[in-house]
C-alpha cells in the first residue's frame, strides 16, 4: 500500500558540515507538508545501504533529494542513481529524478540550449579524445576560452593563447595561459601537453564543454533561484578584482556574494521565464522542477546561461517560500499519480 508519504534524501557528512541552515531549510518545508496532511522523513544515504534503502522507501508516495551531486565520488554517484532510478520505476516520484539531475547538471546538456539562445552559437562538446586534441585548436584561434568538464566541481580551466597568430589554429607547440577557476592556478605551457591532460577528462564517459572567455564575467555571475517557473531570489557572485585573470566565483578566492533585487534584473528575468518551457521540455521532458537555479554571465547582447543546478539549491535567505514550494511537490504529486 502507498504511503502519503515523501522522503528527503541527505548526506550524513553534509549535513554535519551546513547543518545551521541546510536542517532548517529540511525541516521547515517537512513541517508544512505535515500541516498540508503529508507525512515525510530525512534518509541519510549511502552506497551500503542501497538496498535496505530502497525497500524502505519503494512504498512511498515521492522523495526529495537534497544530495548535491557533484559532491559525490564517481561510484558513489552511480550508486544513488541507480537507486533513484530504481524509486522511480517503482512509481516513487523523484524530485528530480535521475535523468533530470543527469540533463541539468551535466554541463555539455547546455549545448541543447544553443538554437533558442541560451549558449553562445560558437560553444561545443567534445566526448572523444583525439576529436578534442584535433578540434581544440581550432577553437582556441578564435580567442579566449573556457573549458569544463561535464561533471564536478574541479577542471574549469580559461585558456589563451599567448602569442597573436592569424592562422585558423594555434599551433600544439606554442605556449598558452591556462587558469583555474578553483584554485586560480595561472601556468604557462604547450598547448600540445595541456591537451594530452585535459583529454582525460573524456575517460569513463566524460565530455568536455568548450565555450568562449566573457570578459563581462568581471561584472559578476547572476544565479536566478527557480521555484517552479519563477524566480524568487537573485545572487550575485562577483570574482575578486585584485586578483589578475581572476574569473572563479569561490569565496575563498576572494570573491564578493550578495543578494538583489529581482527588480534590477527584471529584463533578464522576463527573458528567462519565456525560455524555461522550451529548456524544460528539452531537458526534463516537459517537467518544470519545483526547486532549481540558473547562472547567467552578461555580454554585449544580454546573458548568456553558465550553469543549471537541481540537487543543491538551498533557500535558507528566503523560508517565506517553504509554503509554496511543498504546494508546488503536493500538486505535481497528485497530477502524475492520477
Amino acid at each position: 500500500m502507498e504511503h502519503k508519504k515523501i522522503t528527503f534524501f541527505e548526506l550524513e557528512e553534509y549535513e554535519n558540515k551546513h547543518n545551521r541552515n541546510h536542517a532548517q531549510e529540511t525541516h521547515m518545508l517537512m513541517e508544512s507538508l505535515k500541516s498540508k496532511g503529508w507525512e515525510s522523513e530525512i534518509i541519510f544515504f549511502s552506497v551500503s545501504r542501497k538496498e535496505e534503502i530502497f525497500n524502505f522507501v519503494s512504498s512511498n508516495s515521492a522523495y526529495f533529494s537534497r544530495i548535491p551531486i557533484q559532491n559525490l565520488s564517481r561510484l558513489s554517484k552511480e550508486s544513488y542513481l541507480e537507486l533513484l532510478r530504481g524509486l522511480c520505476e517503482a512509481g516513487v516520484v523523484g524530485f528530480p529524478t535521475p535523468d533530470e539531475i543527469i540533463q541539468f547538471e551535466s554541463k555539455d546538456s547546455l549545448l541543447k540550449l544553443i538554437s533558442n539562445g541560451l549558449l553562445a552559437e560558437d560553444s561545443y562538446g567534445y566526448g572523444n579524445k583525439e576529436g578534442f586534441k584535433e578540434s581544440f585548436p581550432y577553437s582556441l584561434a578564435k580567442g579566449e576560452r573556457v573549458l569544463k568538464p561535464s561533471f564536478g566541481k574541479g577542471g574549469i580551466w580559461r585558456v589563451a593563447p599567448l602569442s597573436a597568430n592569424d592562422s585558423k589554429m594555434v599551433l600544439l607547440e606554442d605556449k598558452i595561459r591556462i587558469i583555474s577557476a578553483h584554485q586560480h592556478q595561472i601556468r604557462e605551457v604547450r598547448l600540445k601537453d595541456f591537451l594530452e591532460g585535459y583529454a582525460t577528462y573524456i575517460d569513463d564517459g566524460g565530455v568536455i564543454l568548450d565555450v568562449p572567455f566573457l570578459p563581462f564575467i568581471k561584472e559578476g555571475i547572476i544565479t536566478l533561484f527557480m521555484l517552479y517557473d519563477s524566480p524568487f531570489e537573485v545572487l550575485c557572485k562577483i570574482p575578486a578584482l585584485d586578483i589578475p585573470y581572476a574569473f572563479g566565483t569561490s569565496l575563498f578566492l576572494g570573491a564578493q556574494y550578495r543578494y538583489e533585487d529581482l527588480e534590477k534584473y527584471a529584463a533578464l528575468i522576463s527573458w528567462f521565464k519565456a525560455k524555461v518551457p522550451e529548456l524544460c521540455m528539452k531537458l526534463s521532458n516537459n517537467n518544470i522542477p519545483p526547486l532549481w537555479s540558473a547562472d547567467f554571465i552578461p555580454c554585449q547582447k544580454g546573458y548568456i546561461l553558465n550553469q543549471l543546478n537541481i540537487t543543491a539549491v538551498n533557500f535558507s535567505a528566503r523560508l517565506d517560500i517553504v509554503d509554496s514550494l511543498a504546494n508546488h511537490i503536493i500538486r505535481i504529486i497528485k497530477n502524475q499519480k492520477s
